[in-house]
């Protein structure tokens, strides 16, 4: 089996944060739909622990280099969080 790219696990990785937010993959294609759409606190959590365990399992990095990393991903190419159950464009 090939080994994952860093590349490919960050589309994966996107991939999952539309399908969590309940967004078509589409989206990613706009230029700022990371100012357009948004998430849940709820599932931003549950991408989080995702992108942990797929982080380490799939780059096979350490637990401690996932949580940096993510934090890293989430602020340049993340959702909005919005602290209620509203999504979608706003």
């Amino acid at each position: 089996m090939k080994k994952e790219t860093k590349e490919e696990f960050c589309w994966k990785a996107l991939h999952k944060m539309c399908e969590l937010a309940g967004h078509d993959k589409e989206i990613l294609k706009e230029e700022k739909y990371f100012q357009n759409y948004s998430m849940t606190e709820e599932q931003h959590l549950l991408w989080k622990i995702w992108f942990y365990h797929e982080a380490g399992k799939t780059l096979r990095i350490s637990k401690t280099r996932s949580v940096r990393e993510f934090e890293w991903f989430d602020l340049m190419w993340g959702l909005k969080i919005e602290n209620n159950d509203k999504k979608g464009k706003e």
